[in-house]
This record gives C-alpha cells, sequence and structure tokens, in this order.
C-alpha cells in the first residue's frame, strides 16, 4: 500500500509497505504518475511497466515516475503547424550512481522514440527543471540530488528530467 501525506516541515511524505516513509520533493509528482500508471496505458506504458514490475511488487528502489505533460501550440506558418510537447520522469534510487545511470540511460531509450501521429519529433535540448538542476545536461557528473530519507535514515536520491520536442503536422492538403 502506498499512501501520500505531510509531514510537520510542510514536505510531502510517501508511506510504503517496505520502504516506509520517504519524504521528499516529487510525492505529488509520484502519487500523479503511479495513479494514472495503474488508471490507464499511456503511450510509452511497455517500458514504464519494464521499470514498475522492478520496483512495485517488492517495494524496492529503484523506482520510475513517468509523467507526460500535454502538448502545448508552439508556432505556426503556411504548411507547418508546430506543438511543443514535455515528458518528464523522476527515478527514486538508494544510490547517487545507479540514479545517474538510469535516468541517462532512460532519457537516451526515450528521447529519440517518440511518435505521434506517425509523425517523428524532432527533439529540442534537454533542460533543466528545478533549481537544483536534476537533468542529463552534458558535462555535470552528478545530476541525481537528495530527496529524502527512508528506512533506517538512508539517503534517497532523484533523478529528475524534463525535456521538449515539436512534433510537426502539415496542414497541406493530400
Amino acid at each position: 500500500m502506498i499512501r501520500l501525506s505531510s509531514s510537520g516541515f510542510g514536505l510531502p511524505q510517501i508511506h510504503t509497505r517496505g520502504l516506509g516513509m520517504i519524504s521528499f520533493l516529487y510525492a505529488d509528482t509520484f502519487w500523479i504518475a503511479l495513479r494514472n500508471y495503474l488508471k490507464s496505458a499511456e503511450p510509452m506504458a511497455d517500458l514504464t511497466e519494464i521499470y514498475f514490475r522492478q520496483a512495485a511488487p517488492r517495494y524496492t528502489l529503484p523506482i520510475l515516475i513517468y509523467t507526460p505533460i500535454a502538448d502545448t501550440p508552439e508556432l505556426n506558418n503556411s504548411e507547418t503547424y508546430w506543438e511543443r510537447s514535455v515528458v518528464q520522469f523522476t527515478i527514486l534510487s538508494y544510490s547517487d550512481v545507479q540514479a545517474d545511470t538510469l535516468g541517462l540511460n532512460l532519457y537516451k531509450v526515450l528521447a529519440p522514440k517518440i511518435y505521434t501521429d506517425g509523425v517523428i519529433v524532432p527533439r529540442v535540448p534537454i533542460k533543466a527543471v528545478d533549481s537544483y538542476e536534476m537533468a542529463a545536461i552534458p558535462g555535470i557528473k552528478h545530476r541525481a540530488t537528495q530527496a529524502g530519507r527512508g528506512p533506517g535514515n538512508r539517503i534517497v536520491w532523484a533523478f529528475h528530467c524534463q525535456f521538449s520536442f515539436l512534433i510537426g503536422r502539415s496542414m497541406i492538403p493530400t
């Protein structure tokens, strides 16, 4: 069982059967992603499912948190309508190295393989989404940062990544 609550300091917490309580900054993202995953299949549910099957049955880390964000209009011209779409994910681990490795590998898998309506998506460079800059930016050795504490006061590391891409839809009649 996983439930969401708040600590006395206002930090979100996740309570799990195996991990105990984890206080961390991305509990809302975790809860929404997990709820969405259990309710319906996402476009990349096969990839998400692999990671959840690793983690969820035993309630052990690492855990993948995958949250697709809705498309937003970007720009128009006479021939093509562009939409900017954003995907974000978070990986929790007891090891900063493992969080880094899994995060970078997952980004390399996800980013080139996103399709929408049969149109391959040109990527926009990855960007950090918070003050800790927990994103896969080339040249930064350690990208994961402390997300909270698990059982036995063990540090839980989070690799948080958000990247955007453009979807081109032809407006020329076929």
